[in-house]
């Protein structure tokens, strides 16, 4: 019983990891799209 329960918790410690840096992923092509229309932005308006 003990080694499927640990299979099942170390099976959730890497979900939250992958989706902790799934989140993190769409902040940064979030972050990286806002910046390239400022900069596009920029381009236009010096």
């Amino acid at each position: 019983m003990g080694g499927v329960s640990s299979g099942l918790e170390e099976e959730e410690i890497i979900g939250k990891c992958v989706h902790s840096f799934n989140i993190d992923r769409t902040i940064y092509i979030r972050i990286e799209n806002i910046r390239k229309k400022l900069n596009s932005y920029l381009k236009y308006t010096s």
